[in-house]
């Protein structure tokens, strides 16, 4: 198999004159020597890429058969074979097999019926796959452009990178925020995450139990859809406030999907994506405790103040008995 397209010899070399007007070389000397450099210039671009560049074609199909059955590979560069730790004589003897052993089982049905699909519609093609490689996994990246041929077949010109750091990043980060969602579900308090206009984008189990909608309702809603127009009216969300990287807490009347309203400790926070991060804890019943020891505590002053007048009273009382009793000559009772 060749490792490089070849170029075409008969290829016209031309150069410019003074007048601005192009002209042919004649001379053989020349254009051999500019047609080697063209060459050269070729396979470096070729064999430097941190991608490896490949090119099928795709006979015209018949009824009744696969992609598999009319492609053929034309070219591969060095960088593709070591992309697919692919022995060069192994693909030498068969290529598309040699291809197709090193991906994972999984993911192979996907890949034929994927290049089918974009034979159809001629579309640009991207597909990520894995690959098999003894006892290790590498992800690979397959992109590439089809396009038609006047014989009715396609001829496929792509690149292969390697996106196994990608994908190991975006697993961890997924494992992460998988971490960070169980923490949120243990939490004792409603958590909502919207996004910068307030859409709610995650939510916990909290936050359901707390404001009676199902997730699929919330997820659907506006942080502003919690709270009656008026109380947002008298005290508005302070998005201000947050956007200038200030936490914001503020107590406030929630309405529950069943009508019922109860009250908020709401503690919020503007992430650095520009998203919000809200933890709602439910103070309705302390608040309720409050009013009432409140009011005892005025009911318990009121008689405090009776108690003390009447003991006023009864000291004066005393005071003239005793004023009475000595205008009598009698000895002081009290």
């Amino acid at each position: 198999m060749k490792k490089y397209s070849p170029i075409n010899s008969e290829s016209m070399i031309i150069k410019q004159n003074s007048n601005d007007n192009l002209t042919e070389i004649t001379d053989p000397a020349v254009a051999k020597m500019a047609l080697l450099e063209s060459r050269q210039l070729y396979a470096d671009l070729v064999s430097n890429q941190s991608a490896g560049i490949y090119r099928i074609l795709v006979q015209k199909p018949e009824n009744g058969k696969s992609i598999l059955e009319s492609v053929s590979i034309e070219f591969v560069s060095d960088r593709f074979l070591e992309l697919m730790e692919i022995d060069p004589s192994d693909f030498t003897i068969n290529a598309i097999s040699a291809v197709f052993r090193r991906m994972h089982p999984n993911d192979l049905p996907d890949f034929i019926a994927s290049n089918e699909r974009a034979q159809l519609t001629l579309e640009p093609y991207i597909q990520e796959v894995r690959l098999v490689i003894g006892q290790k996994i590498k992800w690979v990246r397959f992109e590439s452009n089809p396009r038609k041929l006047e014989d009715g077949s396609t001829r496929w010109t792509g690149v292969i990178l390697d996106i196994t750091a990608q994908k190991m990043a975006e697993e961890i980060i997924k494992l992460n925020e998988e971490k960070y969602r169980m923490l949120l579900e243990l939490a004792t308090d409603a958590f909502f995450h919207g996004d910068p206009m307030g859409n709610f984008i995650f939510v916990n189990s909290v936050a359901i139990g707390q404001t009676g909608y199902s997730r699929e309702e919330l997820l659907k809603m506006n942080m502003k859809d919690l709270f009656s127009p008026e109380s947002l009216e008298e005290v508005p969300l302070k998005f201000v406030e947050l956007r200038r990287g200030e936490t914001a807490r503020t107590e406030r009347e929630l309405n529950r999907k069943d009508g019922k309203q109860i009250t908020v400790d709401m503690v919020s926070r503007m992430m650095p994506d520009g998203t919000f991060q809200s933890f709602f804890r439910d103070v309705t019943d302390r608040r309720l405790i409050e009013k009432a020891l409140k009011r005892k505590l005025s009911e318990l002053e009121i008689y405090y103040e009776l108690a003390i007048t009447r003991e006023r009273k009864m000291i004066a009382l005393k005071g003239e008995i005793n004023l009475l009793l000595g205008r009598l000559g009698e000895k002081a009772k009290y």
